[in-house]
């Protein structure tokens, strides 16, 4: 069960060492009279003497197997006494938690503290083989287990393992944990969470930019939402999840899923992860005459830049490298050259979706009358890197040709205040706060 080295080092330390004979005949006549019992509750105790069953099943019909299973089995009774042991401190708080969390958080919390039980005087009572596997039922006296700075509560051990090493959770308990950590109020609890997940799922959790999130959506969107309707257990919606970052689609699958396990808590930490997006709202764009503007550049049916508009341009991307495309479009950027520029943005930001390409195409945009898309492209550059050169500024001059003043003002303000802005920029923005003195 609980596969520890302790464990190898107190099998063959410390089984055989001898016991008053009175009290070993008395674990042996319990065992006698109650195997089922022990087998079933897998620890008993009884009287001074703590009585566990353990099982293994052989790999192969081999002198060697058999072997193997047995030392296998008297493991599997050790991990059952150390369970028992932290189990006794720890029973009643355990018993508050959802019954779905139990088992789940018995495992962890077993796992992390069992190295500070040490059991001596072991001994084996039975041990045999039948079609149920190799088995075997040890004793160990009460006075034999010795504890160490084992926690007093439920709350205390989860404290202890949110704050402990990163293999403290595995992934399949995570969920479970944070389940119980948060009803249980442990401070720490969302960091090892989170820590525990895989790479990608990460930053979904902590609400931070994915690398290479665009991309994932341009590459496979319509394989998701194909199998969406086939996606019903947890571990299947994460990896979709990892295809479609921060879909609301799949937020909502996840929080549905992980609610009918009785993970209430944690599902409404996926259900209320922000940003997020529905997938419906990238084929259905609300503003008729922004979907004009998308469609006289060519650009009606680019996932990216739907997806752009979709996440009002808010998308958590961390952003690729430029490629030279780039540097061709913005030569013709910079010969005003705005008509041949507009395909060739599209080509760069399809190769590279970053703040400069994506800056560059609402530039662009803008300085041919699409002041609409022009400024949810630039305010996707913004988001993706606060500190951009132009950005600010473009997106000031944008506000501007839409009548929003009041935006146009607030953009100016940053442009200035950023130590990353050029002069260009800080000319609009002073241009433009000085309108409104």
């Amino acid at each position: 069960m609980f596969q520890i080295l302790i464990y190898v080092l107190i099998v063959f330390g410390c089984l055989g060492q001898s016991t008053s004979p009175g009290s070993i005949d008395e674990a042996r006549v319990f065992i006698a009279a109650n195997r089922t019992a022990v087998r079933n509750e897998k620890c008993i105790k009884n009287g001074s003497w703590l009585l566990a069953f353990g099982i293994a099943k052989p790999g192969l019909d081999s002198s060697s197997s058999h072997r193997a299973a047995l030392a296998a089995a008297r493991m599997d009774a050790l991990a059952n006494i150390v369970q028992s042991r932290v189990l006794e401190r720890i029973r009643e708080g355990l018993e508050a938690l959802p019954l779905a969390v139990h088992s789940s958080v018995t495992r962890v919390i077993v796992r992390n503290y069992s190295g500070q039980i040490k059991l001596e005087s072991l001994q084996i009572l039975e041990q045999g083989e039948d079609k149920t596997g190799v088995w075997v039922y040890l004793a160990v006296p009460v006075a034999g287990v010795f504890q160490k700075d084992l926690p007093r509560s439920v709350t205390e051990c989860l404290a202890g393992i949110a704050l402990g090493p990163e293999n403290g959770i595995n992934a399949t308990e995570s969920d479970y944990f944070y389940e119980a950590a948060l009803i249980c109020g442990v401070p720490d609890a969302k960091a090892a969470w989170i820590r525990s997940y895989p790479d990608l799922l990460k930053p979904q959790l902590s609400e931070q930019p994915v690398q290479h999130g665009i991309r994932f959506w341009v590459d496979h969107r319509t394989e998701v939402m194909r199998l969406l309707p086939d996606l019903k257990t947890p571990s299947d919606i994460k990896k979709a999840m990892l295809a479609l970052p921060y879909c609301k689609d799949l937020f909502d699958l996840l929080s549905s899923a992980l609610s009918a396990q009785g993970l209430t808590h944690v599902a409404n930490e996926f259900k209320n992860l922000q940003p997020a997006v529905n997938c419906s709202a990238i084929d259905k764009l609300s503003d008729a005459d922004l979907g004009k503007e998308l469609a006289s550049i060519g650009a009606e049916n680019n996932l990216a830049i739907k997806l752009i508009i979709a996440f009002d341009g808010k998308f958590p991307e961390k952003g690729e490298k430029s490629k030279q495309s780039y540097h061709e479009a913005l030569a013709a950027y910079t010969k005003s050259e705005f008509s041949t520029a507009i395909p060739l943005c599209l080509k760069a930001v399809s190769e590279s979706y970053n703040a400069n390409t994506i800056n560059l195409l609402g530039a662009t945009a803008g300085q041919c009358g699409l002041n609409r898309l022009g400024v949810i492209l630039c305010r996707q550059a913004l988001f993706i890197d606060p500190l951009h050169p132009y950005a600010s500024a473009n997106l000031a001059v944008g506000y501007e040709k839409l009548g929003e003043q009041k935006l146009a003002e607030e953009y100016a303000r940053r442009a200035i205040s950023s130590e990353k802005t050029d002069q260009w920029s800080k000319d609009q923005a002073e241009r433009i706060l000085s309108r409104s003195k």
